[in-house]
């Protein structure tokens, strides 16, 4: 599949749900994704502003399971919004792209950026570009069936050794804030979400690039990182915010298969559907384990 944005996903990368959009970022290896810099050039991270919001002293990870909780009772679930690049030093928007995504469940869920999308489906993985006609089909990896959402970004913070806290501000907003995340040129997570309900509104982390900024407007962002890279090479920092506009339980959810608009599956045989003949198909299963 083309990589014709920033932030379009790679086609290794699923969202089980809504909720695992932070794991999406984690794991975000965009054309121009920011790259870390060697150790010996000590490059600063992201320091996104924090005035206004203190630690609750409340315990991170129960407040974690109750957004969890609070998502899965909305299955089945339709979740959609805007995912933005911008330039973290003057605010200015340098890329949007549309997201949805409906989840039933942990392993039953489709997720689409701009023209991409990934269906997972039981065991079944469907990689889809719509621009390029372009459908592929998987058995699942283990890190889409092993583990609930919840334990799954547990483990992930734990091997990263992060921190995670919840903060409040004086206007009653809530956001659970990992200032210590960095992974994949991405660092600090800020997950906001409503007091009330525990739907999450938006998530954002930081993308560290280093080299001097090129995204001048209407322009892709140029990566100028070398591996001599010293403690002077130059950086520039962009934000990603994950904005929900809508998310609700999806009551008129039926067929739950979310890839049977595009292929028929029957063992290891797979085909299109009549609509989507003009696709090119590349399946694996016979190539590959159904463990």
């Amino acid at each position: 599949m083309t990589k014709k944005t920033t932030l379009l996903v790679s086609g290794t990368t699923l969202l089980l749900s809504a909720t695992l959009a932070v794991s999406w970022a984690l794991e975000y290896h965009g054309r121009n994704a920011g790259v870390k810099a060697p150790p010996s050039a000590a490059a600063p991270t992201a320091s996104g502003d924090m005035s206004g919001w203190h630690d609750t002293g409340e315990d991170p990870w129960q407040e974690l399971s109750r957004v969890f909780h609070a998502m899965q009772q909305q299955f089945p679930l339709h979740a959609s919004g805007r995912i933005q690049l911008i330039n973290d030093e003057n605010g200015r928007l340098l890329e949007e792209q549309p997201f949805e995504t409906d989840c039933a469940d942990s392993v039953h869920s489709r997720y689409k950026v701009a023209d991409q999308e990934m269906i997972a489906d039981g065991s079944l993985f469907v990689a889809i570009d719509h621009a390029e006609k372009f459908i592929a089909v998987s058995y699942a990896g283990k890190a889409i069936n092993n583990g609930s959402p919840a334990e799954q970004i547990k483990q992930l913070f734990g091997r990263q050794k992060d921190s995670l806290q919840v903060m409040a501000n004086d206007r009653g907003e809530r956001m659970l804030y990992s200032p210590e995340f960095s992974g994949n040129g991405l660092s600090m997570l800020k997950l906001y979400y409503k007091p009330d309900t525990y739907l999450i509104r938006k998530m954002v982390m930081y993308q560290l690039a280093m080299g001097s900024r090129q995204d001048n407007p209407g322009a892709a962002i140029q990566d100028t990182a070398t591996p001599q890279a010293t403690a002077m090479t130059p950086y520039h920092v962009n934000r990603m915010e994950f904005v929900y506009d809508v998310l609700r339980r999806d009551n008129a959810a039926g067929n739950l298969h979310y890839d049977d608009p595009y292929i028929r599956v029957n063992g290891t045989d797979v085909a299109l559907r009549s609509a989507y003949n003009d696709y090119h198909l590349v399946s694996t299963l016979k190539h590959q384990p159904s463990k």
